[in-house]
């Protein structure tokens, strides 16, 4: 079975399947999650698509320390990505709002090149944000997350004025936080 890519191996796309049940939760590394059921995203090539029309909260555990290209959550789903180990995102995309989604950092070290659509899911725990990348992302209120935040490259923005974040943040260069 894929455990991983190898040079030799083209990056793949992967849908959510949840192993037939489209609220089921799950691990990141479960093949049998993914429609593919032979592997999971684990290259910097590679997308993930979470998009699903969900009658509940869905739960899903980066079990493993991950690179992924894309991730793509359903605009207004409650998807839970909780972190287990470190994740790597060069692109988190929501056709308009990923707002009701959320990611809980869990302590891990969650690293994000850029966002696209409206506004990322909201953050949640401690651990470590990394922004890095030319890109913006925009982060909104309303969030309980509790870690720490760099800001290596491009820009962080926040939609509300209930984030506190200066005990928190680190600029870097010439990247922005608005």
């Amino acid at each position: 079975s894929r455990t991983g890519l190898t040079s030799a191996e083209p990056p793949q796309d992967f849908v959510w399947d949840g192993n037939g049940d489209p609220n089921n939760g799950g691990n990141w590394s479960d093949p049998l999650n993914w429609d593919l059921d032979s592997g999971y995203p684990d290259d910097a090539g590679d997308t993930a698509d979470l998009r699903a029309t969900l009658s509940s909260d869905r739960y899903i555990t980066n079990d493993v320390a991950t690179t992924v290209g894309t991730v793509t959550m359903e605009d207004h789903a409650r998807h839970h990505l909780v972190l287990g180990a470190n994740m790597n995102m060069d692109t988190l995309t929501g056709a308009h709002d990923v707002y009701k989604a959320r990611m809980d950092l869990n302590g891990y070290t969650f690293t994000l090149g850029q966002q696209t659509g409206n506004y990322m899911p909201k953050l949640s725990g401690g651990g470590t944000f990394v922004k890095v990348s030319t890109g913006s992302a925009l982060l909104q209120g309303e969030d309980t997350y509790t870690g720490s935040m760099i800001v290596s490259n491009g820009s962080l923005n926040f939609r509300s004025s209930n984030w506190d974040t200066t005990p928190l943040m680190t600029v870097l260069d010439a990247a922005t936080a608005d």
